[in-house]
């Protein structure tokens, strides 16, 4: 075992039970009895945050998040797309949650309500315009670091997004999510994941607000649009549209 946590815990474990019987049985002493316990109990908590911990580390996702990022900039200001991505849960997107960046100005979001096939180049919708860009985003990945509990209540999605960005990438000192029927706000307090820039921002948002959307469209099964970010105070603020598809 490579885990600090879960050795430390075994550790503690083996060595306070015994140590706490034998003071209790055979010495009869109360406070070496307590201090026994104490450590079985130090014992415990080690090992349940032992289990807790994520896979992999969070630089690690953070190396992967950003070098996923930077391809999907490359690939948007290449092409000088302008137009805003629609991020997909799913059911839709066909395994993972992912967002499709549209290739017309005004696209017409009738349609999306089949699973996509698993290309760079999609037809979404029944008119012959309905073509866009399915990309992954740093929220599919972002999204298997959450506690696994996505639910369509705002208390839900705050639970699953603390989860990863407060817990397992260290992000962000606290979320609060705000939901109404065809929007969801979300309130970042002291993010700490730098923002990025270029075109790609017009299309999928920052960051923070590429992750929030895939959580977002994820716990709603319904496809979600990005429609503002702004600071206020010491808090970074998304704006969420839903985009209620037939599902």
């Amino acid at each position: 075992m490579r885990n600090p946590y879960l050795l430390l815990g075994v550790g503690l474990l083996l060595a306070g039970i015994p140590f706490a019987l034998v003071a209790y049985f055979l010495l009869d002493s109360v406070q070496l009895t307590a201090l026994g316990l104490a450590m079985a109990i130090l014992g415990a908590v080690s090992f349940a945050l032992g289990q807790a911990l994520p896979a992999i580390s969070p630089e690690v996702a953070l190396v992967l998040l950003e070098a996923g990022w930077k391809n999907i900039a490359s690939l948007v200001e290449e092409l000088g797309i302008r137009t805003q991505a629609i991020y997909l849960p799913s059911l839709l997107s066909g395994g993972s949650p992912q967002a499709i960046i549209p290739l017309q100005v005004n696209p017409s979001l009738h349609g999306i309500s089949r699973n996509l096939p698993r290309r760079l180049i999609v037809k979404y919708g029944p008119g012959a315009e309905d073509m866009g860009i399915l990309v992954s985003t740093p929220g599919s990945v972002a999204i298997r670091l959450g506690d696994g509990k996505l639910g369509p209540q705002a208390i839900e999605m705050q639970a699953a997004l603390s989860a990863a960005l407060v817990g397992a990438l260290d992000v962000a000192d606290s979320i609060t999510v705000e939901a109404e029927e065809k929007s969801v706000r979300v309130r970042i307090a002291r993010p700490r994941l730098d923002s990025n820039g270029g075109l790609v921002v017009e299309t999928l948002g920052t960051y923070l607000a590429s992750i929030v959307a895939c959580f977002v469209a994820e716990a709603l099964n319904q496809p979600v649009r990005i429609t503002d970010e702004h600071e206020e105070g010491k808090e970074h603020v998304v704006e969420l549209e839903v985009l209620l598809a037939d599902i």
